[in-house]
């Protein structure tokens, strides 16, 4: 169900923000499904990366003249932005104007699904606020409120910064004490030991470091 929600509701946004019309729901749901198994998912299968490299030129196909036609006619739209904005004098590139919208449409399911799976959990813990959200989701600006602290109060991801104590590698990196490491967590995972708080760490979750 929530899987099934989160992709009827990413998929209206994608689509409204992208081709201001309805997109069939089960052409979206195979691009996405598609390019995210072409991510991490190819390294044990690497025909997946075959097929994640040829829904995203059936996208940049589906993509093309929409943009041409935001460029001549913008509207009120995170494309029509792409297609207008510039990038230090110049139009930003077709390609990553293409890169950006696959981007966010792969992006988009999962995180959705976690805010919404956190917000039903809570909603029924907490009667009163599901009996709040009943009586009023039809009023836009309090829905849009509710919706604006789920998301601030069930972050699908979390950024971590931590600062070095002292002089240590993390891999192959070098960190200096003072250094700032960023972190891209989607579930914590911290240690207590001695009174002393620990994160616990993969590679691929460090983001970057910021020299201190």
């Amino acid at each position: 169900f929530k899987q099934k929600t989160a992709y009827e509701i990413y998929q209206c946004d994608w689509s409204s923000d992208v081709c201001s019309s309805d997109l069939d729901a089960p052409r979206f749901r195979d691009w996405y499904s598609t390019v995210v198994a072409g991510s991490t998912s190819s390294i044990a299968n690497p025909s997946a990366r075959e097929g994640a490299l040829k829904a995203r030129a059936e996208v940049a196909e589906f993509l093309e003249p929409i943009i041409q036609e935001r460029k001549r006619n913008p509207g009120n739209d995170l494309l029509s932005d792409l297609a207008t904005a510039e990038f230090e004098g110049q139009p930003i590139p077709h390609d990553e104007i293409v890169s950006n919208l696959i981007f966010l449409l792969a992006a988009g399911v999962e995180t959705t699904e976690r805010v919404l799976t956190s917000t039903l959990r809570h909603l029924v813990q907490n009667p009163a606020e599901w009996d709040w959200l009943r009586a009023n989701y039809k009023d836009s600006e309090k829905l849009s409120a509710f919706c604006a602290e789920a998301l601030r109060y069930f972050p699908p991801l979390t950024i971590l910064v931590r600062e070095a104590m002292q002089d240590t590698k993390l891999g192959d990196q070098a960190v200096k004490a003072g250094d700032k490491v960023l972190v891209g967590k989607y579930a914590g995972t911290e240690l207590k030991l001695d009174g002393t708080e620990y994160v616990v760490l993969r590679e691929d979750e460090i983001l970057g470091i910021i020299e201190g």
